[in-house]
C-alpha cells in the first residue's frame, strides 16, 4: 500500500511504516513544501495519507472524489516511536 505522509508528521514516521510493509514517502520527499492540502490530495489520489489536520477529511468529503484515503492522526503525541504501532495495527 502506498503511504504519502503528510507534512504536518513528522518524516521519522516513513521507517516504521516501510518496515511494516507499506510504500511509504514523507511529501516533503516528493513535493513542494509549500503544497496547500489540495494540492497535495490531488497528487497522493491512489495512496493513504496520513495527517493531523482535519482538514484534509473535509476537502474530501466536500470534493467528488473518493480518493486519496486519509487516516486522520488526532493525538497529542505524534512521536511515531510512541503511538506508530498503534496506527499501523489499525492499517493492517
Amino acid at each position: 500500500m502506498k503511504i504519502v505522509v503528510d507534512m504536518n508528521l513528522s518524516p521519522q514516521w516513513v521507517a516504521p511504516l516501510n518496515a511494516a510493509g507499506f510504500d511509504a514517502q514523507h511529501w516533503s520527499a516528493i513535493g513542494a513544501v509549500t503544497a496547500t492540502d489540495e494540492e497535495i490530495m490531488a497528487l497522493a489520489v491512489g495512496a493513504v495519507v496520513p495527517t493531523h489536520h482535519l482538514d484534509f477529511s473535509a476537502i474530501l468529503a466536500f470534493s467528488s472524489n473518493s480518493k486519496p484515503s486519509i487516516v486522520q492522526i488526532r493525538a497529542t503525541d505524534l512521536d511515531p516511536d510512541k503511538n506508530g504501532a498503534r496506527v499501523i495495527a489499525q492499517s493492517i
